[in-house]
């Protein structure tokens, strides 16, 4: 499935309409030995980790639709969670 992607150091992103398709496929992927992380409503605890990983070379992602909505996977991350600028945030926000 996503295995000459990932041997070629590219990240993967598996998008699913519904928790229930993303955790079949994570079994899927789980049988197949391949190595990945799951982002769907369960895992909300550890959204920013996940989503830190996922840009790394040759991660597989599985994610629901919550993947869309604003997150910003950065290609060939690090792997450590972005921490947001409090002082430009409360900025921006005051000059609107």
């Amino acid at each position: 499935m996503s295995k000459p992607r990932t041997e070629a150091g590219r990240p993967v992103l598996v998008g699913t309409a519904s928790i229930e398709t993303s955790e079949y496929l994570a079994k899927l992927m789980r049988e197949a030995g391949l190595v990945f992380n799951v982002l769907n409503a369960k895992q909300h605890q550890s959204e920013a980790e996940i989503i830190a990983q996922a840009g790394r070379p040759g991660a597989i992602t599985i994610a629901t639709n919550m993947a869309g909505r604003g997150t910003d996977i950065v290609l060939g991350a690090t792997g450590r969670p972005s921490r947001p600028n409090c002082k430009t945030q409360a900025k921006s926000r005051l000059m609107r």
